[in-house]
Protein backbone atom coordinates (compact mmCIF):
# COMPACT_ATOMS: atom_id res chain seq x y z
CA UNK A 1 0.00 0.00 0.00
CA UNK A 2 1.06 3.57 -0.60
CA UNK A 3 -0.22 6.13 1.89
CA UNK A 4 -1.49 9.66 1.40
CA UNK A 5 -3.90 8.37 -1.26
CA UNK A 6 -1.03 6.99 -3.32
CA UNK A 7 0.60 10.33 -4.03
CA UNK A 8 4.18 9.82 -5.22
CA UNK A 9 3.49 6.13 -5.87
CA UNK A 10 6.21 5.98 -8.52
CA UNK A 11 8.71 7.48 -6.07
CA UNK A 12 8.45 4.50 -3.69
CA UNK A 13 7.90 1.57 -6.07
CA UNK A 14 11.01 -0.01 -7.62
CA UNK A 15 8.90 -1.50 -10.41
CA UNK A 16 5.74 -0.23 -12.05
CA UNK A 17 2.37 -1.03 -10.56
CA UNK A 18 1.59 -3.20 -13.62
CA UNK A 19 4.85 -5.16 -13.28
CA UNK A 20 4.19 -5.81 -9.60
CA UNK A 21 0.64 -6.95 -10.26
CA UNK A 22 1.95 -9.40 -12.92
CA UNK A 23 4.10 -10.87 -10.11
CA UNK A 24 0.93 -11.33 -8.02
CA UNK A 25 1.58 -8.29 -5.81
CA UNK A 26 -1.46 -6.04 -5.55
CA UNK A 27 -0.65 -2.35 -5.20
CA UNK A 28 -3.21 -0.12 -3.52
CA UNK A 29 -3.34 3.51 -2.51
CA UNK A 30 -4.36 4.15 1.09
CA UNK A 31 -5.84 7.11 2.95
CA UNK A 32 -3.43 6.68 5.85
CA UNK A 33 -0.33 8.69 6.56
CA UNK A 34 3.06 7.41 5.55
CA UNK A 35 4.54 6.24 2.28
CA UNK A 36 4.86 2.69 0.89
CA UNK A 37 4.76 -0.49 2.93
CA UNK A 38 4.15 -4.19 2.36
CA UNK A 39 1.34 -6.23 3.92
CA UNK A 40 1.46 -10.00 3.64
CA UNK A 41 1.56 -13.38 5.32
CA UNK A 42 3.56 -13.53 8.53
CA UNK A 43 2.66 -10.02 9.65
CA UNK A 44 0.39 -8.96 12.45
CA UNK A 45 -1.63 -6.16 10.87
CA UNK A 46 -3.71 -4.41 13.51
CA UNK A 47 -6.17 -1.67 12.59
CA UNK A 48 -7.88 -0.78 15.89
CA UNK A 49 -11.17 1.02 15.32
CA UNK A 50 -11.40 3.47 18.20
CA UNK A 51 -13.43 6.55 19.00
CA UNK A 52 -10.56 8.82 19.97
CA UNK A 53 -12.66 11.59 21.56
CA UNK A 54 -12.96 9.18 24.47
CA UNK A 55 -9.21 9.53 24.99
CA UNK A 56 -8.88 13.30 24.51
CA UNK A 57 -7.17 13.67 27.85
CA UNK A 58 -4.38 11.43 26.50
CA UNK A 59 -4.66 11.70 22.73
CA UNK A 60 -4.38 15.28 21.59
CA UNK A 61 -3.67 14.45 17.98
CA UNK A 62 -3.61 11.63 15.48
CA UNK A 63 0.19 11.40 15.75
CA UNK A 64 -0.16 10.45 19.41
CA UNK A 65 -2.41 7.54 18.45
CA UNK A 66 0.28 6.29 16.04
CA UNK A 67 2.93 6.60 18.76
CA UNK A 68 0.71 4.74 21.22
CA UNK A 69 0.36 1.87 18.72
CA UNK A 70 4.16 1.69 18.55
CA UNK A 71 4.37 1.46 22.34
CA UNK A 72 1.79 -1.35 22.23
CA UNK A 73 3.93 -3.22 19.69
CA UNK A 74 7.06 -2.58 21.73
CA UNK A 75 5.38 -4.05 24.81
CA UNK A 76 4.28 -7.17 22.91
CA UNK A 77 7.71 -7.65 21.33
CA UNK A 78 9.39 -7.25 24.72
CA UNK A 79 8.02 -10.69 25.60
CA UNK A 80 10.35 -12.12 22.94
CA UNK A 81 13.48 -9.98 22.81
CA UNK A 82 15.36 -7.63 25.15
CA UNK A 83 14.59 -4.08 24.14
CA UNK A 84 17.66 -2.19 25.30
CA UNK A 85 18.29 -1.49 21.61
CA UNK A 86 14.66 -0.74 20.75
CA UNK A 87 13.61 2.68 19.71
CA UNK A 88 10.29 4.18 18.83
CA UNK A 89 11.45 6.68 16.27
CA UNK A 90 9.66 9.99 16.19
CA UNK A 91 11.29 11.52 13.14
CA UNK A 92 8.93 11.27 10.18
CA UNK A 93 11.33 9.43 7.88
CA UNK A 94 12.18 6.77 10.48
CA UNK A 95 8.76 6.65 12.16
CA UNK A 96 8.17 3.09 13.30
CA UNK A 97 9.59 0.53 15.67
CA UNK A 98 13.23 -0.37 15.28
CA UNK A 99 15.43 -3.12 16.69
CA UNK A 100 19.04 -2.01 16.56
CA UNK A 101 19.43 -0.69 12.98
CA UNK A 102 16.45 -2.53 11.52
CA UNK A 103 12.78 -1.63 11.30
CA UNK A 104 10.38 -4.27 12.57
CA UNK A 105 7.06 -2.38 12.60
CA UNK A 106 5.52 0.35 10.47
CA UNK A 107 2.60 2.53 11.45
CA UNK A 108 0.24 4.67 9.41
CA UNK A 109 -3.03 5.96 10.80
CA UNK A 110 -5.93 8.13 9.76
CA UNK A 111 -9.00 9.57 11.47
CA UNK A 112 -12.47 10.13 10.11
CA UNK A 113 -12.54 13.94 10.53
CA UNK A 114 -16.15 14.26 11.62
CA UNK A 115 -16.14 11.42 14.14
CA UNK A 116 -12.47 11.06 15.19
CA UNK A 117 -12.76 7.30 14.67
CA UNK A 118 -9.40 5.72 13.86
CA UNK A 119 -8.62 3.52 10.92
CA UNK A 120 -5.51 1.94 9.50
CA UNK A 121 -2.85 1.15 12.10
CA UNK A 122 0.29 -0.93 12.45
CA UNK A 123 2.04 -3.83 10.71
CA UNK A 124 4.54 -5.88 12.72
CA UNK A 125 6.87 -8.23 10.86
CA UNK A 126 6.78 -11.55 12.68
CA UNK A 127 7.36 -14.40 10.18
CA UNK A 128 7.29 -12.09 7.17
CA UNK A 129 9.03 -12.97 3.92
CA UNK A 130 11.23 -9.87 3.82
CA UNK A 131 12.04 -10.34 0.11
CA UNK A 132 8.79 -8.56 -0.80
CA UNK A 133 10.18 -5.32 0.60
CA UNK A 134 12.79 -5.29 -2.18
CA UNK A 135 10.11 -4.06 -4.59
CA UNK A 136 9.56 -0.82 -2.65
CA UNK A 137 11.36 1.80 -0.63
CA UNK A 138 9.47 1.09 2.60
CA UNK A 139 8.58 4.38 4.23
CA UNK A 140 11.11 5.97 1.88
CA UNK A 141 13.96 3.86 3.28
CA UNK A 142 16.17 1.20 1.67
CA UNK A 143 14.45 -2.20 1.76
CA UNK A 144 17.45 -3.70 3.59
CA UNK A 145 16.48 -1.92 6.81
CA UNK A 146 13.43 -4.15 7.28
CA UNK A 147 13.57 -7.10 9.67
CA UNK A 148 11.23 -9.56 11.32
CA UNK A 149 10.98 -11.19 14.72
CA UNK A 150 11.76 -14.51 13.04
CA UNK A 151 14.99 -13.05 11.61
CA UNK A 152 15.98 -11.72 15.04
CA UNK A 153 15.19 -14.93 16.93
CA UNK A 154 16.22 -17.40 14.23
CA UNK A 155 12.94 -19.31 14.57
CA UNK A 156 9.28 -18.99 13.62
CA UNK A 157 6.94 -17.13 15.97
CA UNK A 158 3.49 -18.37 17.00
CA UNK A 159 1.18 -15.77 15.41
CA UNK A 160 -1.82 -16.47 17.64
CA UNK A 161 0.24 -16.21 20.80
CA UNK A 162 1.76 -12.92 19.63
CA UNK A 163 -1.68 -11.55 18.69
CA UNK A 164 -2.95 -12.31 22.19
CA UNK A 165 0.03 -10.52 23.71
CA UNK A 166 -0.56 -7.54 21.41
CA UNK A 167 -4.25 -7.41 22.43
CA UNK A 168 -3.29 -7.40 26.12
CA UNK A 169 -0.84 -4.55 25.54
CA UNK A 170 -3.46 -2.62 23.54
CA UNK A 171 -5.96 -2.98 26.37
CA UNK A 172 -3.36 -1.85 28.88
CA UNK A 173 -2.31 1.19 26.81
CA UNK A 174 -5.88 2.43 26.33
CA UNK A 175 -7.35 1.22 29.63
CA UNK A 176 -9.76 -1.21 27.96
CA UNK A 177 -11.11 -4.59 28.94
CA UNK A 178 -10.79 -7.49 26.50
CA UNK A 179 -13.63 -9.68 25.34
CA UNK A 180 -12.73 -12.46 22.93
CA UNK A 181 -15.40 -13.04 20.29
CA UNK A 182 -15.29 -16.12 18.05
CA UNK A 183 -14.85 -15.33 14.35
CA UNK A 184 -18.15 -17.05 13.54
CA UNK A 185 -20.00 -14.55 15.74
CA UNK A 186 -18.66 -11.68 13.62
CA UNK A 187 -19.60 -13.09 10.23
CA UNK A 188 -22.18 -10.92 8.55
CA UNK A 189 -21.93 -8.18 11.18
CA UNK A 190 -21.33 -4.56 10.23
CA UNK A 191 -19.82 -1.59 11.98
CA UNK A 192 -21.21 1.88 11.36
CA UNK A 193 -18.90 4.83 11.70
Amino acid sequence: TVGNNGRNMGKYLKRSKDELEKLGIKVRSAERGGNATYHGPGQLVAYPIMYLNRYDNVLKEEGQFARDLLFVAQGALAEYVPWQEALVAAEEKKFGLWYEEHKIASVGTALYPSTRVSWHGIAINLNTDLSYFRYIDPCGLPSEVMTSLQAILGKEVDMKQFAQQFAKQLARQFNLSLTYVPREALEGSTIQL
